[in-house]
């Protein structure tokens, strides 16, 4: 048997270079301009415009701040046009916690106590942000409490409610 000729493979090494450096791109197009220019900015007017999501809001009785899950329908009725023992009335909402100020208030109204408060209102303009828009309830007054429903079935947070009564309310805008 012969043996057949080796083959002799050169190894050819790529020379060794340095990477190249990026350059930024040159903003030539009216695209390119476009993109990096910067967001006009818009008017008072023009952002009173846009609706406002009714998720963030904040709640005052009187100084102290109150934490509600959800505030009812605000309203203002004409007293000469509506019945006179009617009373304008809103439901705050929240979650059961170990603070009892809900149901001391209507406690001492049922009681006969003048507790008279002014509740504010404040709709925020986002999650955290100014308030948009500040109704102020004058004359508020405690006149129900809700408590929990219990269901062992049910998986949900324990709520209260109270309704109050109010003598007047004001409406401002932007602060």
């Amino acid at each position: 048997m012969t043996k057949s000729p080796r083959r002799r493979v050169s190894r050819v090494r790529a020379p060794k270079v340095a990477p190249a450096k990026a350059r930024p791109a040159k903003a030539t197009s009216v695209k390119a301009r476009a993109a990096t220019a910067r967001a006009p900015r818009i008017s008072a007017d023009a952002k009173a415009a846009f609706p406002l999501p009714k998720t963030s809001f904040r709640v005052f009785i009187g100084p102290e701040e109150v934490h509600v899950a959800s505030v009812s329908p605000l309203h203002l009725a004409d007293p000469e046009f509506t019945d006179p023992d009617l009373r304008q009335t809103v439901i705050l909402r929240r979650a059961v916690s170990g603070s009892r100020a809900f149901y001391d208030w209507n406690l001492a109204c049922r009681a006969g106590k003048q507790d008279i408060r002014t509740v504010t209102v404040a709709l925020l303009d986002s999650p955290g942000g100014k308030p948009a828009g500040i109704w102020q309830l004058t004359g508020a007054k405690a006149v129900r409490w809700t408590g929990p429903d219990m269901d062992a079935m049910a998986d949900e947070i324990a709520m209260e409610e109270l309704e109050l009564t109010y003598d007047s309310i004001a409406w401002r805008s932007r602060t």
